[in-house]
């Protein structure tokens, strides 16, 4: 498997776990749905970041 194709399944991995943890996190209260919340900003900048990788190799 080639390096463009490793991260585009980086990307859609980190897109799913966004999902999820979005999803986790809204059957959450308080600091708890916070930290879930702030995880899934973490996991969509981790996506942001792929996808630039992704665009330079592709240039």
């Amino acid at each position: 498997m080639c390096t463009q194709d490793l991260l585009v399944n980086l990307s859609e991995s980190l897109a799913s776990a966004h999902a999820l943890t979005c999803d986790f996190a809204f059957d959450l209260d308080g600091s708890r749905r916070e930290g879930a919340l702030g995880i899934a900003q973490l996991i969509e900048v981790s996506r942001l970041l792929a996808e630039r990788a992704l665009a330079d190799i592709e240039r």
